[in-house]
């Protein structure tokens, strides 16, 4: 170590000039030596100033958060946690009536009324939001206005509804800063999106059974020989004069019919009935019909029929005359076998003491073998 160099009690400048007086016992360190006490005095002032600023807690500012719209009540209940979570300060009751005295309208929307409610209500910040709800969870956007600078910052996002209150507070930390939102990256833009829950497998569509067409079915249907019985209503609505006693007859009587297959649905068939009611008389004829299919899946036909032969009255004036029938039938099969038949039937019988002309009705079933 470099001995001290002791001075006299002054110092003279060389050029003759001002003398300075100088302390007792000064002395001259070297340059090294100056640098390192320089260098050990910042390092004693920075350890300081982080001591200081490690044990003096961070002032919470006052924030006020304002009612959100209706149905939104979760979404501000959720704001109001993250902003206890952020360790801010929330305006008392009476405090928040104040600030709602304040706002003229009765609801702070803008920068003036904003800083209106928030100077009445002594608060550093205002807070009001808006939720749009989604199937698990919201989109949030919330308007934070500085009441000092009046200055209104929105920041928007998706909500999760398990995690509400941390991603809440994720947005205020940005929004609740004197410089504001600026150049702020947002953490949320960078978060992994959910993974998606796996579909489960689908069951393979078990192969549809082809329909069934329907059957389109056929007069007689291979069975062409056929019984039938029934009753019969016939008047004479036109008789020859003098004429005396009942004009209505009631007939019970048969038919056996005979399907021609090679001739389409043509079938000649023989008809018998006699009077039950009314006056006497016996009908015999024989002719032909024809199926005409009208709804041939239900086994519905219309059947007209053509016949000649004989009335026979069996009055006191027995008589026997010429017959001319046609008629004209609804017949719906009830399988393959059988079958019922209803219709109108008219006759003519000419000669004797004038021409008598017969209309009426039958109804009938049939047995196909």
């Amino acid at each position: 170590m470099r001995p001290r160099l002791k001075l006299s009690s002054v110092l003279s400048r060389r050029d003759g000039g001002l003398v300075v007086p100088a302390p007792r016992n000064a002395c001259i360190s070297s340059p090294k030596r100056r640098l390192a006490r320089a260098q050990a005095t910042l390092a004693s002032f920075a350890a300081f100033a982080g001591v200081l600023f490690l044990a003096t807690p961070a002032l919470a500012d006052r924030v006020a958060v304002l009612k959100f719209p209706p149905g939104d009540s979760r979404a501000q209940s959720a704001t109001e946690a993250a902003v206890s979570a952020q360790k801010h300060e929330q305006p008392s009751p009476p405090e928040v009536s104040n600030g709602n005295a304040a706002v003229q309208d009765g609801q702070a929307d803008t920068s003036e009324e904003y800083r209106a409610f928030g100077k009445a209500a002594n608060v550093d910040w205002t807070l009001r939001g808006t939720a749009i709800h989604r199937a698990d969870g919201y989109r949030l956007e919330i308007e934070a206005c500085q009441v000092k600078t009046g200055r209104v910052e929105l920041l928007a996002r998706e909500v999760d509804e398990t995690k509400e209150v941390p991603e809440i507070a994720e947005m205020l930390a940005l929004l609740l800063r004197p410089e504001g939102i600026a150049n702020a990256d947002l953490p949320w833009q960078h978060a992994q999106p959910k993974p998606k829950e796996p579909k489960e497998p689908k069951e393979p569509e078990k192969p549809k059974e082809p329909e069934v067409p329907a059957v389109v079915h056929t007069y007689a249907e291979g069975h062409p020989l056929a019984f039938g019985a029934g009753l019969g209503v016939l008047a004479a609505v036109s008789r020859p004069e003098g004429a005396v006693g009942s004009a209505t007859s009631l007939y019970v009587g048969g038919l056996i019919a005979y399907h021609v297959e090679q001739a389409g649905n043509l079938e000649l068939r023989a008809n018998i009935a006699g009077t039950v009611a009314g006056p006497r008389a016996l009908v015999v004829d024989v002719g032909a019909r024809y199926g005409l299919p009208i709804w041939p899946t239900r086994r519905l036909f219309f059947v007209p029929d053509l016949g000649i032969g004989t009335f026979v009255n069996l009055g006191v004036a027995k008589e026997a005359r010429f017959l001319f029938r046609a008629a004209g039938y609804l017949s719906l099969g009830l399988g393959e076998r059988v079958a019922v038949e209803l219709g109108p039937d008219f006759g003519v019988t000419p000669g004797g003491a004038g021409t008598v002309v017969l209309f009426g009705g039958t109804a009938r079933g049939l047995v196909r073998f």
